[in-house]
């Protein structure tokens, strides 16, 4: 999502939701697009951009110009629990 203005990001992000029902593409609890006043977020937190090709995949950072990588969103908690279980499998991997 580097080069998206917050803007796009956002409307992406609308977009992306709507397109989802609302649902986590891991679990299907409903993520809210932002943390609710007064309380925790409902269950595994707010809606965030999970790339389906993440870092141990080798096309990342490969992908034309104009094309879009994979993306879908991700409950906080399952977004968590996959980068755990994949550092796990594959070690952790540093920023070149």
């Amino acid at each position: 999502m580097g080069s998206m203005t917050n803007e796009a990001r956002r409307v992406f992000l609308v977009v992306l939701h709507n397109m989802q029902d609302g649902k986590c593409c891991y679990c299907g609890g409903y993520m809210p697009l932002g943390k609710r006043e007064g309380g925790p977020p409902e269950h595994g937190g707010i809606a965030t951009f999970e790339h389906l090709d993440d870092r141990y995949d080798m096309p990342r950072g490969q992908v034309p110009f104009g094309k879009f990588r994979r993306v879908a969103l991700a409950c906080w908690d399952c977004k968590q629990e996959r980068g755990k279980r994949r550092s796990k499998k594959y070690g952790v991997i540093t920023k070149r």
